[in-house]
């Protein structure tokens, strides 16, 4: 037994504002169109489609001409097997006729457009699923013309220009989503001069675009307005000699492009000027003989390639070999091997597939540190160990975040940056140095962060103080303090104050750094120096005995130099989360200068006491990132 599908439509009512000249207009277009479609109708026939064997579903519902049934006359609806509703029109003569309206699944109007003669005329607006618009224009047989705007799903303009015969012409603005300029351009039938920004309104990059590609030479800058690359584009490929350049104007690369894909002899450049590598690249892989080059000119390290396959070694400064290794495909593959200055062996790592465990060595051939290598860099928490094989430690890795993209060097920095001569100490070689202080001397394996500080106690000393330091672990740390003086410190100092009581508003901005020591488990100890700028204001009210009183206001300000001498206490929850506590003692000299009215008594000694000798003790909460 066959059922029918019955289903209802609901319509939207808008308000409207009638015009009576448009209903006109819309009247004359509509009516006859309206007399076919009834005429047509009458001399029709009615077919369904189903989803289903069975015929319960509907998928649409169309009429045909009763004398040639292949061709559709009339009203035209097709539905979703959920049953709700995804097309709506007309058609005349098979071909789609005036006014169409397509649905999400959900329910939402998807398009609204309309037909003539089985092409796109009239007005035409697209929206996305939540509502808002995605497209708005018009068609002029089946081509865009006249104004067309494009819109983010947030609803606000992506893009407006002109059309003309489905091709752009005139000018054109292109926006970000904060609804600033993103780019412009001024096109005839499709083809002219782009112009895109950076938020700071800079020019990004420039060029001819055809039909929505770039086409000519193409110009792409830094944000500081420097070059940043110039060549030509081919239908939006990169074609030709191409040349870039670093922020500071040097040149970075030059080389030739076939497809967007590099081939043929390529030279990358030291941000300082001089040649950093070159060699032949055949679809971006490297081929033949490549060297690289350190910014003295010395040779660095080279390797011979078949489709970016082949053995890589590299050197010190002065000649002696540093590394050696497999490269394939840009990736670091089978055992590496690394080496002392003096030729010593100073650690080896298995690669696959560019991922390799790492085991470094002292000078006698003890292990020293154990990790994970990725592609020639370190990741994740290594362990230290000292010379009787005790761990000692463990520490993350950081690397420079600033690496040049090209070349993509196959190296992999030296897992230490000095190597000095074994002590009998039972201490890691990392706590010495050679020639002078390590505190000054990067080193590669080394923790750095941000230490934000503060100390809510202080309070009851009447200041707050808040921080934030630069810490290179076992080294060095750059620190800023701001302190906030109130004394009392919750008090109102400009209503209710306490006759003959002084009052006092201020702040003070230090600036730290600091010599730190090796963790040995109770904290880095370390030595420092402190500059400090401060500002003080001293209030008092004096009142007689009818409570008729006055205010009497003096200024102190102070700069100090002081030595410090403190230590820095760990303790890490997880690799994530680590807190400080930071104590320290000092003491230093300074110069003041006062404004004392002689009503402040207790200060008038500051007036003429130039000289200022701070003591500092305290300590402070910290969060390590």
């Amino acid at each position: 037994m066959r059922s029918s599908l019955a289903y209802k439509e609901t319509f939207r009512i808008r308000p409207v504002t009638i015009q009576p000249a448009k209903v006109a207009v819309w009247l004359a277009f509509l009516l006859p169109f309206a007399g076919i479609v009834a005429f047509a109708q009458t001399n029709s026939i009615k077919k369904t489609r189903y989803y289903d064997a069975n015929n319960l579903v509907v998928k649409e519902v169309y009429f045909v001409d009763a004398k040639d049934q292949t061709v559709k006359n009339g009203q035209y609806t097709a539905y979703y097997s959920s049953g709700l509703l995804k097309v709506k029109g007309n058609y005349q003569n098979n071909q789609p006729a005036g006014y169409w309206e397509r649905y999400f699944e959900t329910g939402a109007l998807r398009s609204s457009s309309n037909y003539l003669n089985g092409r796109l005329n009239g007005f035409s607006k697209t929206y996305y699923e939540n509502g808002k618009p995605a497209q708005s224009g018009y068609y002029k047989d089946n081509k865009e013309d006249s104004t067309w705007h494009f819109y983010f799903e947030s609803g606000r303009l992506k893009s407006l220009g002109m059309y003309e015969e489905g091709m752009q012409r005139g000018f054109w603005k292109y926006f970000h989503e904060d609804s600033t300029l993103k780019a412009s351009a001024y096109l005839e039938r499709g083809k002219g001069h782009y112009k895109e920004y950076f938020s700071s309104g800079n020019v990004r990059m420039e060029g001819i675009i055809n039909s929505g590609v770039s086409d000519s030479v193409w110009r792409y800058y830094h944000e500081n307005g420097v070059l940043k690359a110039i060549g030509n584009e081919k239908s939006g490929q990169r074609q030709g000699y191409w040349k870039f350049y670093f922020p500071n104007g040097n040149l970075s690369s030059e080389g030739h492009f076939k497809d967007n894909l590099k081939f043929g002899r390529w030279k990358y450049f030291h941000e300082t000027g001089g040649l950093s590598s070159e060699g032949d690249l055949e679809k971006e892989e490297k081929e033949g003989v490549w060297k690289f080059f350190f910014p003295s000119g010395n040779l660095m390290g080279e390797g011979t390639f078949v489709k970016g396959n082949g053995d890589y070694q590299e050197y010190y400064d002065n000649g002696k070999l540093k590394l050696k290794g497999k490269i394939e495909k840009d990736l670091y593959q089978g055992p590496w091997t690394f080496y002392f200055e003096d030729g010593g062996l100073e650690g080896e790592c298995n690669y696959v597939n560019g991922v390799g465990q790492y085991v470094g060595y002292y000078e006698n051939g003890a292990v020293k540190m154990k990790g994970q290598m990725q592609n020639g860099q370190k990741t994740g928490s290594w362990d230290l160990l000292s010379r009787d094989g005790k761990l000692i430690g463990h520490y993350k890795t950081f690397y420079d975040l600033v690496r040049p993209k090209e070349p993509q060097k196959p190296r992999i920095p030296a897992p230490d940056t000095t190597h000095p001569k074994p002590r009998n100490t039972g201490r890691p070689d990392f706590m010495f140095n050679k020639k002078r202080s390590r505190h000054f001397i990067p080193r590669v394996n080394e923790i750095k962060g941000f230490i934000v500080a503060f100390n809510p106690f202080a309070i009851t000393i009447s200041s707050l103080p808040f921080g934030i330091e630069y810490y290179m672990q076992d080294r060095l740390g750059y620190e800023v303090m701001f302190t906030v003086f109130r004394q009392p410190f919750f008090a109102n100092h400009s209503e209710d104050m306490e006759n003959k009581r002084v009052y006092t508003i201020g702040n003070s901005i230090d600036f730290r750094q600091k010599l730190y020591s090796a963790d040995h488990g109770s904290g880095n100890l370390y030595i420092g120096q402190e500059l400090r700028l401060s500002n003080h204001t001293h209030q008092l009210y004096l009142a007689d005995t009818a409570n008729v009183g006055m205010n009497y206001e003096g200024e102190e300000t102070k700069v100090e130099l002081s030595l410090l001498v403190g230590n820095r206490l760990f303790r890490t929850y997880n690799k994530h989360n680590t807190l400080t506590l930071d104590l320290f003692a000092g003491i230093g000299f300074g110069y003041r200068s006062a404004r004392i009215p002689d009503q402040l008594l207790v200060y008038n000694r500051l007036k003429t006491n130039k000289l200022t000798i701070p003591i500092r003790l305290g300590f402070n909460f910290g969060f390590l990132f």
